[in-house]
This record gives C-alpha cells, sequence and structure tokens, in this order.
C-alpha cells in the first residue's frame, strides 16, 4: 500500500507539472505583453539569478524597463516586477485584501517560528499585530534606550580590546552582529545573551549562529518547493522532510532548539510577571526588565479581553521571531553604514562633530538623540540607498486591474496606464529601486547624499505618495505587514553610532568589500568568499 500511495503521488505530481507547463506556455498570460528581460533557463527563468548573491546587474536591468517589468518564474510562469508607487499603494494599502504574502513564505516561516507575526494573516494576524503595536511605540522605545546604551558601550570596550596592538583591520560585522543579538535580548526579551563575551556560551546565541545562513540557504528554494505542493495533500512538504541537504538539516536542528529556548524564556517570565515574585531559574532571564518588550507584551496581553488575547504559542513565536529578524537586518544596517563612514571620511567628521557636541561626555535620552538632525540624515540616506531587504513578495489572491504612476510601453508600443494581474501572479516589490527611482528622487537617487535630508524633500516625493511607513521610503514596507519594529531599529543604530563615534575613527582596510544580494544583503571578502565579514580599520580617537 505505501509503494502504491507514492507511485500515485509521483504520478499526480508529473501531471500536475505537465498542466503548469501547459498553462503557462500555452494559455496566454495577462502579463506577456509587459517588456521584461530574456529567460534565464526553462527550470527557474529568472528566479535564480533574482536571488543569486550577484544579482545586482540583473537587479539594475529591470530598472530599465520601467517601474513595471515582467519576469520569467518556474516553470514558464509570469511575475510581475514592480516599484511604481502608484502599483505598490493598491497592493500595500488600498487593496491590500487582494494581495498577500505568497503561501510558500507564510508556510516556511510557520516551520521556522510557529505561529508568529511572520507567519499568519488575516484576523489573526490583525490580532497579534494589535496586541504588539503598543509594545514598539516610542514611550516603550523611550523605555529601553538606556538598556541599548549598555550594549553599545559594551561593544565599545570589546572594539577596544579586539584592537589593542593591532595595525590590521577587525571584522566589524562580527561585533556588529553581536551586538545586535544583545541589544534584541535586553530591550526586547529582558534577556541577556551574552553575545559580546565570547567566553559565554548560550544556547539560543548558537542556534541563531546557525540559524541564520541556513535559513537563507533553504529560503532560496522555498518558491520552487511550492511547485511540488498538490494542496492540502502537501506533498512537497514531506519531499523536503528527506531532501540530505546540510543546510535543511542545520535549519531543523536550529529551529528545534530556538523554540525550546522560546518557550523557557517566555514561562520564566509569564511565571515573574503573574506571581510578581520568585527567583528565576535562567540566570540570564533578568527579574527587574519592566521595560522589556516582552515583558510589556506579556502584561498587557494579561490585561487585555479575552477576544483580544494571544495563546501562548503565538507570544512564544514572537520571541524566535523577533530575534532573527532584529538580528542580521540590524548588523547589516549598521555594517553598511560603517563602511560608507570609512569611504566618506568627510561625513564621518561632520557626524562626529555633532554627537560629541550634543552628548558633552553623557548618554542622550531619546528624544534629543533621534533629533539630531546629521545623525538623522546619515541614517535616513543609508536606509534610502542600501536597505537591508531589497525586495519583497506579494501574491495576487484574485484577479485585479491597478493603475500606474508612470505609464509604460508595451511590447507592441502602445502605452499602458494599467496593469491587469490575475489570480495567483507572483509580485516581486522593488524595494531598493523604489527608493532609487529618479522620476521621484531626482537625477542623484543612485548617489548616497545625506545632504539631501537637511533640506525640505523636493516635492516629487511628497506627490508621489509612497506608501511606505519610514519618511517616504519602502525600506520598512507599509501597510498591515510592514516591519512592526522599525523604531527599535532606528534607535539601536543612533545610540550605536553616538557610542562608536565618540571614541573611534573607522577607515578602509585593504580588503575588498563586496556586498551580496540576499533574502537580507551582506558582506564578504571579494566575489567569492563565502563568509559574511566586514573589514575595517579601527583607531582610537586621537591616535596617528
Amino acid at each position: 500500500m505505501p509503494a502504491l500511495i507514492t507511485q500515485i503521488s509521483l504520478g499526480a505530481t508529473f501531471v500536475w507539472v505537465l498542466w503548469k507547463v501547459f498553462r503557462h506556455y500555452v494559455v496566454p498570460s495577462t502579463l506577456d505583453s509587459i517588456p521584461g528581460p530574456p529567460r534565464q533557463s526553462f527550470l527557474l527563468g529568472n528566479i535564480g539569478i533574482l536571488f543569486g548573491r550577484e544579482g545586482w546587474d540583473f537587479y539594475d536591468k529591470l530598472r530599465g524597463y520601467g517601474s513595471v517589468a515582467r519576469l520569467d518564474g518556474i516553470l514558464g510562469s509570469k511575475l510581475l516586477f514592480t516599484y511604481d508607487p502608484k502599483v505598490l499603494q493598491h497592493i500595500l494599502l488600498k487593496d491590500q485584501q487582494s494581495f498577500g504574502e505568497p503561501s510558500w513564505f507564510l508556510a516556511y516561516n510557520m516551520a521556522s517560528y510557529g505561529p508568529g507575526l511572520l507567519s499568519v494573516e488575516g484576523k489573526r494576524h490583525k490580532r497579534q499585530r494589535k496586541m504588539l503595536n503598543p509594545a514598539f511605540s516610542v514611550a516603550q522605545m523611550r523605555h529601553i534606550t538606556h538598556m541599548l546604551y549598555m550594549t553599545a558601550h559594551t561593544l565599545q570596550e570589546s572594539i577596544q580590546r579586539d584592537i589593542k596592538g593591532k595595525d590590521d583591520a577587525i571584522d566589524v560585522l562580527g561585533w556588529l552582529s553581536r551586538s545586535a543579538l544583545d541589544s534584541i535580548g535586553r530591550g526586547g526579551l529582558g534577556y541577556s545573551f551574552d553575545a559580546l563575551h565570547s567566553e559565554h556560551s548560550n544556547e539560543f546565541a548558537n542556534a541563531l549562529k546557525t540559524f541564520a545562513p541556513a535559513y537563507t540557504n533553504v529560503a532560496v528554494i522555498a518558491p520552487v518547493v511550492q511547485y511540488l505542493r498538490l494542496g492540502a495533500a502537501g506533498f512537497g512538504r514531506r519531499i523536503m522532510a528527506f531532501i540530505p541537504l546540510r543546510d535543511v538539516n542545520q535549519l531543523r536542528s536550529s529551529v528545534s532548539s530556538m523554540q525550546s529556548q522560546s518557550k523557557q524564556i517566555y514561562g520564566e517570565k509569564k511565571s515573574i510577571i503573574t506571581m510578581k515574585s520568585g527567583v528565576a531559574r535562567d540566570r540570564n532571564v533578568a527579574e527587574d526588565d519592566s521595560d522589556a518588550i516582552l515583558s510589556a507584551l506579556i502584561r498587557a496581553n494579561i490585561e487585555a479581553e479575552a477576544e483580544d488575547r494571544l495563546e501562548d504559542d503565538e507570544l512564544i513565536a514572537q520571541i524566535s521571531t523577533l530575534v532573527f529578524a532584529a538580528t542580521d537586518t540590524t548588523s547589516g544596517m549598521m555594517s553598511r553604514l560603517l563602511h560608507l563612514l570609512s569611504e566618506h571620511p568627510e561625513v564621518q567628521e561632520k557626524l562626529r562633530a555633532e554627537i560629541t557636541h550634543a552628548r558633552d561626555g553623557q548618554d542622550l535620552p531619546y528624544d534629543q538623540l533621534v533629533q539630531l538632525p546629521y545623525l538623522d540624515a546619515v541614517c535616513k540616506e543609508t536606509l534610502r540607498m542600501y536597505p537591508p531587504t531589497p525586495i519583497a513578495f506579494r501574491e495576487a489572491r484574485q484577479d485585479i486591474v491597478v493603475p500606474l504612476a508612470f505609464p509604460i510601453r508595451d511590447v507592441n508600443g502602445k502605452e499602458q496606464q494599467q496593469i491587469p494581474i490575475t489570480k495567483g501572479t507572483m509580485i516581486v516589490i522593488g524595494i531598493q529601486a523604489a527608493n532609487r527611482q529618479k522620476e521621484v528622487w531626482g537625477n542623484d537617487a543612485d548617489e548616497w547624499k545625506p545632504d539631501r535630508w537637511l533640506s525640505p524633500l523636493p516635492t516629487s516625493v511628497i506627490d508621489a505618495h509612497i506608501p511606505g511607513m519610514y519618511s517616504h521610503l519602502m525600506s520598512f514596507l507599509g501597510g498591515t505587514k510592514s516591519c512592526i519594529g522599525f523604531k527599535f531599529a532606528e534607535i539601536e543604530m543612533k545610540v550605536i553610532l553616538s557610542v562608536l563615534l565618540e571614541k573611534f575613527t573607522f577607515s578602509r582596510s585593504n580588503k575588498e568589500i563586496y556586498w551580496n544580494m540576499s533574502l537580507v544583503t551582506f558582506p564578504t571578502v571579494g566575489k567569492t568568499d563565502h563568509k559574511p565579514q566586514l573589514p575595517l580599520l579601527v583607531k582610537t580617537l586621537g591616535e596617528d
């Protein structure tokens, strides 16, 4: 009987794949008339190069087709690449009920984190977002700023020890990754990962180190797996369970460890808050962390009406979700920032002067720090030019026609002012392309110029009505699925810069730095090295 079921499943899969090929090659697509690049391969279309480490040239070519372009997907499917502001308005805001995150993305996150914010949709997502929003408010950020300073000062001391007696470069990314983990631990969970102390070992931190690269590598094949799924039968998921790939096995192991640690952290926190007394069993869990995001979330959940309250498994899922989302992206943003400052010493010096004058030897409270104009300009311009996540995905849940802010010429030379999108169409949102659109940001849109934020923005930026929820940028997306932790990321960046730039100068090493195209961009030494790292020369201020 098992052999018969396997034969039936394989036969059904073969027929289904044939149907997909027939449908995509014989049945016309509404996207056929939209210009786009030639297909790279029959099996993967353009997906392989879009996900490749060196996909930047291809990404730039896509921008050349206009604010919308056709992409070839798996087995001849058609995808829509867009950074048109009006199309994005409809996808993320006006018609968001007609679009959702791809099923493979949601299923993949559910398997990785559990039923957290990145894994659920509809009413469940709305309920979670409602509960989480106050925990990421400006008021909450004011409460946790002192925790972020604790991490920043520990980071400064660690770097100081690392550079002592050295004349060569140090891996700045490595320290920033540890710092990001400690920041979300202290400010987010009220938990100490001890990531900045190499002599300490933490099971959660160790699991996360192996989870991040495995997650990225396996995510590349996640869209392919959806083509092996046969509805509720989940044939593709069963196949994945037997794939003998190192990254798949590593991901399973890391997820298991992270979920176990998340349960323990949550259990300790909930016990402390509900009992209002007692001693934590885990030495890493603090009892006096009333300002931490997780503690605020648990208290709010206890006090909520029954219909709004989240289940324990939903709260536990937020822990792994928050830690992963706040670690790689933030360390990547900070690394890009310091890399840019090393290449623009005049900007670094101007920024240091502003910070030193404002600090006057003391840590700045939240409201003063966020109002430093040049620090704000440098952060915004870096997020505009180099968002840590350059693309995002959506899937059409029904047939719909969306208007264009910038009309295009189709393959027949006819002007098109709207795009028909059929149910099931995958949409690739060009986050970085939207942030650099010359029709919106001007002819210098591809240049890193922090000073642009010190004057009123061009009317073209205001009139474009970009649906991003942060400073007319798409870096944190927009709508109900926008990044809930953007205020945390912003204040963390500013705290770390304010502490490090008052103590150190950063300059380029003699090693070539290459930023890799990925779900979350990362630097390596050259294009062939696979180890994420950012070697920079770091000197104590005042050294020759």
